[in-house]
């Protein structure tokens, strides 16, 4: 076995042990989530975090709210996951910039509740990076 896929097969191993264990390894390349942001619903793999987390959709903020994916080598980031996507769901996310994204809720179309929303995020050559999730709690319906 050449070097490249031995260390493949050992991160591999690591990520999936760590998946697993259903704990973050702080050895593995996965940062430490602290209980008060998975408590929140927010949480990232590798480094990765969408903020602000939890978006909350209120009267206050018109029912819109601008979440931003960063993390070590980000420069892209999609929607790969998510509870926000057509009518009476209870929010609808829209890509606005390369890493930046409107997460909204228009009344009558979207209907009151939570949901979340899973952001994969990439390298310039498009290698992921990890993902990170936040949840949505829509107030503005």
């Amino acid at each position: 076995m050449s070097f490249k896929a031995s260390g493949f097969a050992a991160i591999t191993a690591s990520f999936l042990a760590a998946c697993a264990g259903g704990q973050s390894s702080q050895g593995g390349g996965t940062a430490f989530i602290p209980q008060t942001r998975l408590a929140l619903g927010c949480y990232g793999t590798f480094g990765v975090e969408a903020m602000p987390c939890p978006v909350k959709l209120t009267k206050r903020n018109g029912g819109a709210v601008a979440v931003s994916v960063n993390g070590p080598g980000v420069v892209l980031a999609v929607v790969i996951a998510g509870d926000c996507a057509g009518p009476g769901s209870p929010c609808d996310v829209v890509q606005a910039g390369y890493t930046q994204f409107e997460i909204s809720s228009v009344r009558g179309q979207n209907s009151c509740g939570n949901g979340y929303v899973v952001f994969e995020a990439l390298t310039a050559s498009a290698s992921p990076v990890g993902t990170a999730t936040v949840k949505v709690v829509n107030k503005y319906c």
